[in-house]
């Protein structure tokens, strides 16, 4: 991990170096895709955070040590469908506004690339706090929970998803509130546009509907997965297991339950343990369902998952298109377009052609699916029964057939 970051820096523009009035400093952090930095608002003289646009797998910097480009011109393409993702972030980060929700300032493009200016927040992050095999006691962790649902159901009313929400990506102020930074949305986009599964999912932290190879229907379930694996890394001292090793059987995972007993309210940990349900419909589907969880309340109006009042789905079957960084209301969306394969393939610039939302009521290729892997996994003397009952049940509707038109005679 150290490496990589080194490797990064080795992008960074150089301390001192000014851009658009802002005078850059230290690296905050970098990823697949970009490079965040503290920097100084010269004309104001306040202290930011600004995020620039330098995916490194196909992006370098240039011989001036302020240009950004492709690195090869084949790349040009993809470059810049991820420069407009970016953009796309940007826009829908300033349509946020929540004391718990990182806030951007504004955004500006500069040296062939763009750059997310935001506020930049003093602390330190929930990662650093949880380092080794660190928990959090019962009092700290039900003072961050309300916060952090207050901003993500804000996020969710919006038509948006955060898509990345995991320990690192979590800062905790001076005075110990939380502020969720990072969305995920456009790097997940990017990932899905260069197959890099690395750059599409936090390991631990992302839901089995997020592995590009086996698309699923992503909605506020999924972002509720990811903070229910980060409440059970501040129970548990470990993270989870991927989901892609839970669903093939090749790990194990103890329950919040059984490791928390004792220590943690058991309607928190019952709560932890139904968000990190492996199939999505089978979680809280909404904020609202998941709060009244932990608090032992039954969802009102709904049964335990909250029947009815599933969230906007946000990509699914083949031919549907996933709205990247923006809500699917948004005429201006970057589509992604999944392939009877369940891959993903990017779609054309600007308002998807025949996109639509997935509902629950829509997934007749789903159950389709479901009904022949059971025929598949039944045993041969149950599926014997199953064919005489349904046998003799036709005989019976023949008979009753002819004596009705016998009696008509």
């Amino acid at each position: 991990m150290a490496s990589a970051m080194a490797q990064d820096h080795m992008f960074a523009l150089a301390a001192g170096s000014e851009v658009a009035g802002y005078r850059f400093g230290e690296v905050l952090g970098s990823g697949g895709y970009g490079i965040t930095y503290k920097a100084d608002e010269v004309a104001l003289g306040r202290v930011v955070a600004i995020k620039e646009y330098l995916p490194n797998s196909f992006a370098r910097r240039g011989s001036d040590g302020r240009t950004v480009k492709p690195r090869e011109a084949k790349q040009q393409e993809v470059f810049a469908w991820g420069l407009e993702r970016f953009r796309q972030e940007a826009e829908t980060l300033v349509k946020l506004q929540h004391p718990n929700i990182v806030r951007v300032l504004r955004y500006f493009a500069e040296n062939g690339t763009a750059y997310i200016v935001m506020v930049y927040e003093r602390g330190t992050s929930l990662g650093e706090r949880l380092r080794g095999a660190n928990t959090l006691p019962n009092a700290e962790l039900r003072a961050l929970i309300e916060p952090l649902l207050g901003g993500i159901e804000i996020v969710h009313k919006a038509g948006f998803l955060h898509r990345d929400i995991k320990p690192d990506n979590i800062y905790l102020r001076g005075d110990g509130s939380p502020v969720l930074l990072d969305f995920g949305s456009a790097r997940q986009a990017i990932g899905a546009r260069t197959q890099s599964i690395t750059s599409i999912v936090s390991p631990g932290y992302s839901p089995f509907e997020q592995y590009g190879q086996t698309v699923g229907d992503q909605g506020p379930w999924t972002d509720i997965y990811s903070l229910g694996a980060t409440l059970y890394r501040c129970v548990a001292g470990e993270r989870p297991p991927t989901a892609l090793d839970r669903v093939g059987g090749k790990a194990s995972m103890p329950s919040a339950v059984k490791l928390g007993q004792g220590r943690y309210d058991l309607a928190l940990l019952e709560a932890i343990d139904r968000a990190l349900a492996t199939r999505a419909e089978d979680r809280p589907q909404n904020i609202a369902i998941w709060r009244a969880m932990m608090r032992g309340e039954a969802a009102r109006g709904a049964g335990a998952h909250g029947a009815g009042a599933r969230g906007k789905a946000v990509a699914a079957e083949p031919g549907a298109t996933l709205v990247a960084g923006v809500s699917a209301g948004n005429k201006a969306a970057a589509s992604v377009v999944v392939s009877e394969a369940g891959t993903l393939t990017p779609g054309p610039a600007g308002p998807p052609k025949k996109g639509r939302t997935i509902l629950p009521t829509e997934r007749v290729s789903g159950l389709k699916q479901q009904l022949t892997s059971v025929l598949q996994n039944a045993p041969p003397g149950r599926l014997a029964i199953l064919a005489g009952i349904l046998f003799a049940a036709i005989i019976g509707l023949l008979v009753v057939l002819i004596v009705l038109l016998g009696g008509r005679g």
